[in-house]
């Protein structure tokens, strides 16, 4: 993993969902908080069970979302997840291990976002602050919905079901 610190790309950011209503100072100095980490094709950002205390932007490349069987050892790939998209942001609700596994699927850059960093942002701006956690509550409802969708789907058609 290569730490890195590039130019900030408003433009970019603005089409992130969980900055969604920022301003560009606003995102400038989040950006000044945080770090940019480079991963090669292959590697494992993160681990299931693993303690949270950051989340990820996908500023360049693809990664996996995966869940291993503790009985078997299967792997079952949940998500891929694309530039723009964002993944761990639970851990900045929730504060428990994480819920998954994370793999590049090809070379990224990823903007981290820890729990210390959004403290900062709440010691210099309650409303950005507030912005942020909002938009990433609505990031995970939306992909409980989605969730539930898939279940519902599942269940509609599964032959032993009611």
């Amino acid at each position: 993993m290569e730490t890195l610190h590039p130019p900030l790309d408003a433009a970019f950011l603005r089409t992130v969902p969980i900055f969604g209503g920022l301003e560009d100072t606003e995102l400038e100095r989040l950006w000044s908080y945080t770090e940019v980490h480079a991963h090669g094709t292959g590697e494992v950002i993160l681990r299931e069970g693993d303690l949270a205390k950051e989340m990820f932007v996908l500023l360049e490349g693809s990664v996996e979302i995966f869940s291993t069987d503790p009985t078997t050892g299967a792997e079952q790939v949940l998500r891929t997840l694309n530039k723009g998209d964002c993944f761990g942001e639970m851990a900045l609700i929730d504060i428990q291990p994480r819920s998954a596994s994370v793999r590049t699927l090809s070379p990224v850059r990823l903007m981290v976002i820890g729990f210390d960093d959004l403290i900062r942002v709440y010691q210099f701006n309650m409303q950005t602050y507030t912005i942020i956690v909002l938009n990433i509550a609505r990031e995970i409802s939306r992909r409980l919905r989605r969730a539930n969708e898939q279940l519902a789907r599942v269940g509609h058609h599964d032959p032993s079901g009611p």
